[in-house]
């Protein structure tokens, strides 16, 4: 990328706040300001919006307040100005019309995504527990209905699912598109059985469809911690919900695939509903275990603090609870986070370096 196309997206970035980065591709394009193709100003777009800095800002003078990117601090008393900045007509001030400091904020982007797929239609000569099909019995092979996602804590579930004339023709290059620009965003992906179904299956949807590879996330898939860490019955997303919430997913019958399938405008409606209510279980199913889970993608690498957070939650409020976590030659005080309950050790050492350089090691046999 070269840096006059960096700095002709920062500036659309910068001027088009309420835009989001397909949207600010729609503009550059209309705009005549690029030739470059609406993917890729999209995949730059969500780059370059974190590297977004205080002076860029200051730079253009009289350009809206970006307040997705950044925080607003009163330079008179320190206080957290209210945001968005609006003028009496209901407008976006700007940044020449008051007197800030402007501070970078990083805030980890958790997206808790779902998927529903196409059945695979083949053609077999019997049934069978064991029966081999081969690639050349495929008469159709699977495809993407549609998807949907929201981001941790956000009240909006965003989706999209391909319309009837799509289904017909099993086209879902559209949906995979809007669901790309999602995926490029996040930090940290959370799913149900997503490790082994819905990650792999986007991005082979997302390969066939002629899309670039998305950038690198973290991922925590329930199903995964539901099956390492505890003993539960059953691990399915709506045996969890049931037991632990007392809630369960959208009732389905395998013929609303069929419908599907058949391009029936109101089993896709249905199923777009079914889908949306998975992401607001699975949110829920996640918040549930997430005190539980070890080896959360840590949280503190991911927000801008000088203080210690939470790996799992990203609290910075912690109790001790007395007890020391050890490993072969070192040890470690445990606290309890105060919001989400997990446990998790600090980083200094109970044991001196003196202390270690005397310590004998457990023979490997």
């Amino acid at each position: 990328m070269s840096n006059d196309l960096r700095d002709l997206i920062k500036t659309y970035l910068v001027k088009n706040p309420e835009l989001n980065f397909t949207e600010i591709a729609d503009k550059m394009l209309e705009d005549g300001a690029t030739s470059k193709s609406h993917r890729t100003l999209r995949m730059y777009a969500s780059i370059i919006a974190q590297e977004v800095i205080a002076d860029d800002l200051l730079e253009l003078e009289g350009a809206p307040v970006p307040t997705a990117l950044v925080d607003f601090t009163n330079t008179e008393d320190g206080t957290d100005l209210e945001l968005p900045f609006l003028d009496a007509s209901g407008d976006l001030l700007t940044l020449d019309q008051f007197d800030v400091k402007i501070t970078m904020k990083r805030v980890p982007k958790i997206l808790i995504l779902d998927i529903e797929t196409a059945r695979m239609i083949v053609g077999v000569w019997k049934l069978g527990f064991k029966e081999h099909i081969g690639p050349d019995q495929v008469i159709h092979d699977w495809f993407m209905y549609g998807w949907s996602a929201k981001w941790l804590f956000d009240a909006k579930v965003m989706r999209d699912f391909v319309t009837a004339e799509e289904a017909k023709e099993r086209d879902d290059k559209r949906i995979c598109s809007s669901l790309w620009a999602i995926v490029n965003e996040a930090d940290i992906i959370v799913t149900h059985n997503g490790l082994k179904f819905d990650m792999p299956k986007i991005s082979t949807r997302f390969f066939l469809n002629g899309l670039d590879p998305f950038s690198s996330y973290q991922s925590v898939d329930t199903y995964k911690v539901a099956t390492k860490q505890f003993g539960f019955s059953s691990n399915s997303l709506n045996y969890i919900a049931q037991i632990a919430l007392h809630r369960e997913k959208v009732k389905t019958t395998y013929g609303l695939w069929v419908e599907c399938e058949n391009a029936v405008p109101e089993a896709l409606a249905y199923m777009e509903e079914y889908c949306v209510a998975d992401v607001c279980l699975e949110e829920e199913v996640y918040l549930a275990l997430r005190p539980w889970i070890k080896g959360h993608p840590n949280i503190g690498v991911l927000v801008s603090t000088e203080h210690a957070v939470c790996p799992n939650c990203g609290g910075s409020s912690f109790t001790e609870t007395g007890t020391v976590y050890t490993t072969q030659q070192n040890a470690y005080s445990e606290v309890k986070c105060d919001s989400c309950g997990a446990i998790n050790r600090t980083k200094k050492s109970l044991i001196t370096t003196e202390q270690r350089k005397n310590m004998l090691v457990p023979a490997a046999h």
